[in-house]
């Protein structure tokens, strides 16, 4: 959602700041600008749309040279997606330029005082209102570090800013607060980027900023201040491995990713076991088996996969509990005096689980983060750490990263119920994960025949219901179809008044138990008009039923139906015409609330 490359030094700005953006495209965005400088000359370029829209306005040779320039990708929220919503905004008076990520939740206060002080504005951002009070303060005090600390004190929100004062293009600074920044060491240059991706190639040296920090940079130096007083800092080496975000062949990201899992899967097993045993922290697993309750926080698809580890400690006598991580910063609910909490973010960045943080570790409950990235906020924060090793994951949809999040809690409570036979499990799985691989085909007819309805049920019951709700958060997401998951006990207590000719449903049978009670009620549905899909396991499967996948240990089996039902999304799409990488509306790392 959102986000910031800069630099300062000598280097082809062209290059970095446009090709930096382009790496940053997966986070979602809807607008996107370059300003750069030299002090004497500027170049301001906009674009509504992509980056590659944006290219086609910067000249590809300079009339100058800058030294120092700024970049944004833009993901709307205060103010419409227009030109001068745009980023990189300036101040009225034109002095300060900057970028903004995040949110100010006190901006129309500010921007009714800066009005009344006979301050104009030509857009409807939060972000205008901090480069209008920036120049303000400057107004008062020329000292640009003292004002930014001033400026500080008044936000209220998130905001990562890159900032140029074009009365001294000879620093660029910065101010960084609930929303990710990274500065970069390079030679005869510094850099800086809302994440690692952009600056990857170019320096693997970093300073990873904190809440409340901000200061400047030059070609040669980088300053650090906080509270008002300049502090050392120490650069962090960083690898760049599984940053890879080409599309390696494959057309789209959605497709590549969805057949990477097998391969992430791998990779967990290999930095998780070692000679058939779990390499966990065994201080970790002693949390864990001594907590009273377990409490998950995650948004989306980590909520999806957490729902799966809730029924497996659920089974094994732990109390357990998934939360929306939105709902409970306002509602937390705890059962017990001693939990464990397992916040899941792909990110690391997401808004609403940072926003829990604080009922956390004010409490001093124990805290467990699982994300894709050792270098994110909410793994910087954590008392205990798991990384998915997934590698960067471009789509807006999660695909390979579900697979995952899901696998690693199977395999950290299989390490202290030793009852779940996972690791060969896992094995015989990836088998299972490779032949849809391999019939991908077979699903492309039902994904032609679903892409001619508006709406659809995904029906389920036990873990089936929770492959159905991420099956339904796909199909929304990426297809525009309204897809709703149901419990298929459930039908009939209301949801099947909607079925009819033109609202069809997705099924999953994996479970023997109710796999006849399943059957049962796509009768009901039939009898009103309403087709059924059904995806079964081999055991289980019938002879019209629309894809069946080969058996897998019952904890595992939502891996089979959520990859199904991920290449539907992504066949449904393909027929329907829509962006599948990027579809609207939606950002991949959601830093707002």
């Amino acid at each position: 959602m959102c986000g910031i490359v800069g630099a300062i030094g000598s280097l082809d700005f062209r290059s970095y700041l446009l090709n930096g953006l382009h790496k940053l495209e997966y986070r979602g965005y809807d607008s996107c600008g370059v300003y750069i400088s030299n002090g004497k000359n500027h170049g301001l370029y906009k674009s509504i749309g992509t980056v590659d829209s944006l290219e086609s306005k910067v000249p590809l040779n300079l009339s100058f040279n800058p030294h120092v320039g700024i970049a944004h990708t833009r993901w709307a929220t205060h103010g419409g997606v227009t030109l001068s919503n745009c980023h990189p905004v300036y101040s009225s008076d034109h002095r300060i330029m900057l970028v903004h990520n995040g949110v100010i939740e006190n901006f129309e206060s500010i921007r009714n005082f800066l009005i009344e002080k006979g301050i104009s504005f030509s857009g409807n951002t939060d972000s205008e209102v901090i480069a209008n009070l920036l120049s303000f303060i400057l107004s008062i005090d020329n000292s640009m570090t003292k004002a930014i600390e001033r400026m500080m004190q008044e936000l209220n929100g998130s905001y990562a800013l890159a900032i140029i004062d074009t009365y001294d293009t000879n620093k660029l600074y910065f101010a960084k607060n609930l929303s990710p920044l990274l500065i970069g060491k390079g030679e005869g240059a510094n850099y800086l980027a809302s994440d690692q991706i952009p600056m990857a190639d170019i320096t693997h040296e970093f300073i990873d900023l904190k809440d409340g920090q901000y200061g400047y940079m030059s070609k040669d130096d980088i300053h650090l201040f906080q509270n008002g007083e300049e502090i050392s800092f120490e650069f962090v080496s960083r690898s760049s491995e599984n940053l890879d975000v080409s599309l390696n062949g494959y057309e789209h990201y959605m497709l590549k990713e969805i057949e990477e899992t097998p391969s992430c899967i791998e990779r967990l097993i290999k930095n998780y076991i070692f000679r058939k045993k779990y390499t966990f922290d065994k201080k970790l697993l002693r949390v864990i088996e001594r907590s009273t309750e377990i409490i998950f926080l995650a948004c989306g698809t980590s909520y999806h996969a957490s729902l799966v580890a809730v029924d497996i400690l659920r089974a094994r006598g732990k109390i357990a509990n998934a939360y929306i991580a939105s709902e409970f910063a306002y509602h937390p609910v705890i059962m017990t005096d001693n939990p464990l909490f397992i916040i899941i973010s792909q990110s690391g960045e997401t808004a609403d689980i940072i926003k829990c943080l604080p009922f956390i570790t004010d409490n001093a409950y124990h805290l467990l983060t699982i994300t894709n990235n050792r270098y994110s906020s909410l793994a910087r924060k954590a008392e205990y750490y798991l990384n998915l090793y997934s590698g960067v994951e471009v789509s807006v949809a999660s695909t390979k990263v579900y697979q995952s999040e899901l696998v690693l809690l199977l395999m950290l409570f299989d390490a202290i119920y030793m009852d779940l036979n996972l690791i060969e499990s896992l094995n015989k799985e990836l088998l299972v994960l490779k032949d849809i691989i391999n019939r991908k085909e077979e699903i492309k007819p039902i994904a032609k025949e679903l892409a001619n309805y508006e709406h659809c049920f995904i029906l389920g019951r036990g873990l089936d219901y929770d492959s159905a709700l991420e099956a339904a958060l796909k199909i929304k997401e990426v297809t525009y179809i309204h897809a709703s998951a149901v419990q298929a006990g459930e039908l009939k207590h209301g949801p099947i008044a909607l079925v009819s000719q033109d609202f069809p449903s997705l099924a999953f049978i994996s479970e023997e138990k109710t796999a006849h009670q399943m059957r049962n009620g796509f009768q009901e549905v039939k009898a009103r008009g309403g087709k059924v899909f059904v995806i079964s396991s081999k055991s289980l499967a019938e002879e019209n039923d629309s894809f069946v996948v080969l058996d897998s240990t019952i904890y595992l089996a939502p891996m089979a139906k959520v990859m199904v039902a991920q290449y539907l999304t992504y066949f449904i799409t393909l027929e329907k015409g829509f962006n599948v990488d990027k579809p609207r509306n939606l950002a991949k790392s959601v830093t707002v609330e």
